[in-house]
């Protein structure tokens, strides 16, 4: 019987969120044979999950080991926009590219299915791998740059000493 719950790991999700996803309630039999179908239902219903990982403590304690994925491109896809992942999985959807200011503007190749919580399929049948690659390398030269550090230290500049551009 389940008795205790723990999660473990740094998610924007709340408990009951995950424990909806998990369709899991204290008292239920405890349900060690369904582990792996309970991470696909959590990852399914939460896609800002990058991975979660149950696991049992005897004699009733569930653990849930998670960790989110955070955004990085924003495209158009079927005229809306979509938040993305730098692996090319869809994270939210949005009617308007506002909502994703802060993200990172692509066009990709032709789509052929975008669904939240998967990755992107495109049109011409394969995985678009060179995209995927592509994409890695753009994030990994970025983040082992001085790019984000001066980004940073001007958004504070600008927060500390506002530019008026009023004539």
């Amino acid at each position: 019987i389940v008795e205790d719950v723990r999660i473990e790991g740094f998610t924007s999700y709340s408990g009951a969120e995950i424990l909806d996803a998990a369709g899991l309630n204290l008292g239920d039999k405890l349900p060690i044979f369904k582990a792996k179908s309970m991470e696909s239902s959590i990852c399914a219903t939460l896609p800002y999950l990058k991975n979660c990982e149950v696991s049992f403590e005897l004699p009733g304690t569930v653990i849930i080991a998670l960790a989110d994925e955070s955004p990085v491109f924003c495209a158009e896809i079927f005229g809306e926009y979509y938040a993305i992942s730098a692996d090319l999985r869809i994270l939210e959807r949005a009617d308007v590219r506002n909502n994703f200011g802060n993200l990172i503007y692509i066009d990709l190749p032709q789509v052929s299915r975008a669904v939240v919580g998967e990755k992107i399929e495109f049109s011409n049948g394969d995985d678009c791998d060179h995209f995927r690659c592509f994409a890695f390398s753009f994030i990994n030269c970025v983040n082992l740059s001085s790019f984000p550090a001066m980004c940073s230290a001007r958004a504070s500049a600008e927060r500390l000493f506002p530019v008026n551009n009023s004539v």
